[in-house]
């Protein structure tokens, strides 16, 4: 699942294969929020 009632939601994983998110603004605001480093 990547949206409910059209907004978006992500899974972050620390396997970063297994991140799920069709929406990139959202990822980088969670990434920031919960202090994730994205993968290289």
């Amino acid at each position: 699942m990547v949206r409910c009632n059209g907004q978006p939601v992500a899974k972050l994983s620390d396997t970063p294969e297994k991140t799920m998110c069709d929406d990139a603004g959202y990822l980088a605001y969670l990434r920031q929020v919960f202090d994730v480093q994205a993968s290289a």
